[in-house]
């Protein structure tokens, strides 16, 4: 839509998803790597400003407030067939909220959004959207019935630049009620297997490891 009106074009924000935030960027030769277009937002942070201390972005932040938007979390970047135009969508969207609790400083320790989702899931009796045990073996077992789910983010980030949400959202998609992930920590090495079911019977299965060793 950017390409053919010639100009940046703010659309297709809503999906089946729910809403998304959008930042865009426009070069008229063609865009450049996406890690400069990523600095080109964030750069917003020193000129024209951001004042951490608001409820609420300076005119002109918006983009660099979205990029580092705590509670985000999937965004997709594509680029238009010219390749002059560049378009992040962001789920769930950002600078709608409270933006002392979502944009942080540089340099900020910030605990991660679904910290402790796997806590709050022990204990739970087997019906729950998400079920965790560790075994006398040390053996973690996570159960879940739906996706997004903030425990798969967290019994996932230990593997890190792994398709397994992908994966496992595709599942879910493809009618699966029930999806075990099972986690062991072998120290360098961690171990995850997944195993997606429909009706008691296996729909799809996958492991690796992660780590040195």
């Amino acid at each position: 839509a950017c390409q053919a009106a010639g100009q940046m074009l703010r659309g297709h924000c809503d999906g089946a998803s729910g809403r998304h935030g959008q930042n865009l960027y426009w070069n008229p030769c063609s865009c450049p790597h996406p890690n400069v277009i990523v600095s080109s937002w964030l750069s917003e942070a020193e000129r024209p400003g951001y004042d951490f201390g608001a409820t609420a972005p300076a005119p002109g932040t918006e983009q660099f407030s979205q990029v580092v938007w705590k509670a985000t979390r999937q965004v997709a970047m594509a680029l238009s067939e010219d390749e002059k135009f560049c378009v992040a969508n962001y789920f769930p969207a950002g600078n709608a909220g409270n933006f002392k609790e979502n944009v942080f400083p540089k340099g900020t320790a910030v605990p991660k959004a679904f910290a402790g989702a796997l806590a709050a899931a022990k204990g739970k009796a087997a019906t729950a959207e998400a079920t965790f045990v560790t075994s006398p073996e040390g053996v973690e077992t996570l159960k879940v019935r739906r996706f997004p789910h903030p425990t798969i983010d967290e019994i996932l980030d230990s593997c890190p630049g792994n398709d397994f949400k992908e994966k496992i959202e595709e599942a879910f998609q493809q009618g699966a009620d029930l999806v075990t992930i099972d986690r062991v920590h072998k120290p360098p090495r961690i171990h995850i297997r997944v195993i997606a079911t429909k009706n008691s019977k296996i729909l799809t299965q996958f492991r690796r490891g992660f780590g040195g060793g």
